[in-house]
């Protein structure tokens, strides 16, 4: 499904500096939250996605295929600096075929390291495209769940994080298709299913969907205000069935391990989101450290 790949497979690719500039954090505050400007202290994790760009090195897939972006992970070595330049570099990692819940994939692996101008490492990227035929009828839309609890506070967190403790669980609506827009537009992503009801569903989905990285955002802010304590170091992500804008989700996060030493401690969660089905549209894990020390 394949046409053509704009770098050969293993090849690393001089992808250019690019600056974490006040605007563009603004401009990521306000693609994925809606927030009028945005916080230029505030710097998600998920910012390394946008200072790649991408998905790049880019591929040309045949004609009457459409693609989606299949999941991510990030690992952070240094902490992102405001006003700092990061050279980027990418390499297209593997390309390979599977069966899925729509038929026949092709999988676009890429990996890609962001240094700082030292050559210094700071956050290396994974993420996974998958490019489809387009289907001769649109998927159904989720079926309604309006008893479900919207925009719910989460349940409030035990005295004590350890294993098996819940970190949620969230409640919300997806961001509608206005959200999803402005996303495409700021964020230069303009897929159709991103844009347009009609022309999603022209692609095979029920409407417009919420891309996967407008989901980890929201996954992130999550952790990031419930252990507000604690530094976020890794995120992945997985993307299994697609969100449609506005439909209620329901993000969780749960412990799996807690660890100390060397005065850090360590937690590791799985996180997920499920679909207004109940379905698991969503699925990763996480990764956070804390100073024990600046604690006490």
């Amino acid at each position: 499904m394949i046409r053509s790949l704009h770098a050969p497979i293993g090849q690393e690719v001089d992808l250019g500096w690019v600056r974490l500039s006040p605007d563009l954090i603004r401009r990521y505050h306000a693609a994925m939250f809606g927030h009028d400007g945005g916080n230029t202290a505030d710097l998600p994790l998920g910012l390394a996605l946008t200072l790649r760009g991408g998905p790049r090195p880019t591929v040309e897939p045949d004609a009457n295929t459409v693609s989606v972006h299949a999941g991510h992970a990030l690992q952070v070595h240094a902490a992102l600096a405001l006003g700092a330049h990061y050279r980027v570099r990418g390499r297209i990692a593997t390309v390979c075929e599977k069966t899925g819940r729509s038929g026949l994939l092709t999988v676009i692996t890429r990996t890609a390291s962001l240094r700082d101008v030292r050559g210094d490492l700071a956050v290396e990227v994974e993420d996974q495209q998958i490019v489809r035929r387009i289907g001769t009828s649109p998927a159904q839309a989720p079926d309604e769940r309006p008893s479900s609890p919207i925009d719910r506070p989460p349940m409030p967190l035990p005295p004590q994080i350890d294993i098996g403790v819940m970190i949620g669980v969230e409640h919300r609506m997806a961001p509608d298709p206005s959200m999803v827009r402005q996303y495409a537009t700021l964020l230069a992503e303009r897929e159709p299913m991103f844009l347009d009801s009609t022309a999603a569903q022209g692609l095979g989905f029920a409407g417009v969907i919420v891309p996967g990285p407008m989901q980890a955002a929201l996954m992130e802010r999550m952790l990031r205000s419930r252990l507000a304590e604690w530094r976020l170091v890794q995120m992945s992500f997985s993307f299994r069935i697609s969100v449609y804008a506005g439909e209620a989700i329901e993000m969780s996060g749960l412990v799996t391990d807690r660890a100390t030493a060397q005065g850090i401690e360590r937690l590791a969660l799985d996180v997920w989101i499920d679909n207004a089905n109940g379905e698991r549209a969503a699925v990763g894990s996480a990764r956070l450290l804390r100073d024990l020390k600046a604690q006490s």
